[in-house]
């Protein structure tokens, strides 16, 4: 087992792991893509609610059904919140410096899987069972 140890560790040099982590790097950042047009979307959806809000406001000033308002203002400021839960979790995944300090935690755990191949025989292989059994 020890060979085979050796061998997944020669394969996995530095250019490898750096290349495999550039093509995740990639990927992540394809999607910001979509993180953008989702985060207009968002937006175009806030400002359509606040109108509504303000709308539905000037129908309680001005007399209209409170009970039947309220809920409408209910619904409308649980949507609202919905949607800016959403957008603060667009913003934490799509910002530059996560994308950069990930890359660097990718780096990291790829040197420490060759480090675990190298030095710590029975950790190893009970990884390697864990992901070609799981």
């Amino acid at each position: 087992m020890n060979g085979i140890l050796d061998a997944i560790n020669a394969v996995l040099d530095e250019r490898i792991t750096n290349a495999a982590v550039d093509r995740a790097v990639a990927r992540l950042r394809a999607g910001q893509a979509q993180h953008l047009t989702r985060r207009q979307q968002i937006e175009r959806e806030l400002s359509l609610i606040a109108s509504k809000l303000s709308r539905l406001l000037q129908a309680i000033v001005s007399g209209g059904p409170i009970e039947i308002v309220v809920a409408e203002m209910k619904i409308e400021e649980s949507r609202k919140a919905a949607l800016a839960a959403e957008l603060e979790n667009l913003d934490r995944l799509g910002t530059v410096a996560a994308i950069a300090r990930l890359k660097r935690e990718l780096a990291t755990y790829a040197l420490d899987v060759r480090s675990l191949l190298g030095h710590h025989g029975s950790q190893a292989r009970q990884m390697l069972r864990k992901l070609l059994v799981g």
